[in-house]
């Protein structure tokens, strides 16, 4: 391939076999390099992640809206937009990047099917409504988070070969975002409140302030009190905290549409637990010196 020159300098020798070899040889190292603080298999997993959110988000949204509580709803979407900022900074932390150089078309496809089983859903319950049960309406939003999943295990098996990411060192888990790791329990036990007791007026109040906080922390989004920085932070014990409050709500939501009577007093019980256990989870486990601050 013939050179240019740059005006006022000649044109540089054409490197040599050797010489051209060696760029090769070190773009191939740089790309090794990298690979290595990516990691391939936390983008399947947080795909997979997405879709149990997505499940549970739409099957107690469905719940509610057969029950008549669609003020609730506002709410979980709340919560539900709050859950995908986490599972963000979870993948930041890994050094998960989305890549899809082959197969692109398929994985839009997969999207776009799966926005449309939730669609569907939506349609069922505004043109049959309440008379159509609880299997018809979830059935399309079911078939759209098995399609997530599916995205996620052909992900996984993509990177079944993949080199191991050698993430950096654990983030400190420092006052901000202890303190909003300890708000958002607070919140997931008034939504546990508010969905167990079925009350409008408090599930509008719960719905307001969430949102409010959630604008809050959107707007610091890249500091120690964003919920991105959460997701590089909590380790397995908020994150179980986290998800058995999410599965507690779920099933609040779901009980009364296959008949089962919960009582109030249940949801109270649920909604203390979890606030102590946000509580308790809003401390590191054991103190390190770059955690203080």
């Amino acid at each position: 391939m013939e050179q240019k020159s740059v005006q006022g300098h000649e044109a540089l020798a054409p490197p040599s076999a050797d010489i051209a070899q060696r760029y090769l040889d070190e773009a191939d190292a740089v790309e090794e390099r990298r690979n290595s603080q990516v990691s391939t298999r936390l983008q399947a997993w947080t795909t997979l992640i997405g879709a149990a959110v997505v499940f549970l988000f739409v099957t107690s949204n469905i719940g509610l809206l057969r029950l008549g509580e669609s003020s609730t709803v506002p709410l979980l979407v709340v919560l539900m937009a709050a859950s995908a900022q986490i599972i963000s900074g979870v993948a930041e932390r890994g050094g998960a990047q989305r890549r899809f150089t082959r197969g692109r078309w398929l994985y839009y496809g997969a999207i776009a099917l799966c926005v449309l089983g939730i669609l569907v859903s939506a349609v069922l319950y505004i043109t049959v409504g309440d008379d159509a049960s609880f299997l018809l309406l979830a059935g399309p939003a079911w078939s759209a988070c098995l399609i997530l999943v599916g995205i996620g295990l052909v992900q996984l098996w993509s990177s079944r070969h993949a080199p191991r990411a050698r993430p950096d060192g654990p983030t400190a888990f420092r006052v901000p975002a202890r303190v909003t790791t300890f708000v958002l329990g607070l919140v997931l036990a008034a939504a546990v409140v508010a969905v167990g007791l079925g009350d409008p007026l408090l599930s509008s109040v719960v719905t307001i302030l969430a949102g409010a906080g959630l604008i809050t922390v959107s707007i610091a989004a890249r500091s120690d009190w964003g919920l991105a920085y959460l997701g590089e932070v909590w380790r397995w014990p908020q994150i179980v905290v986290v998800s058995i409050g999410a599965l507690v709500l779920c099933a609040l939501a779901i009980a009364p549409s296959f008949g089962a009577v919960i009582d109030s007093t249940v949801a109270l019980v649920a909604a203390g637990a979890l606030a102590i256990a946000g509580f308790f989870v809003s401390r590191p486990l054991r103190a390190r010196a770059n955690d203080r601050g």
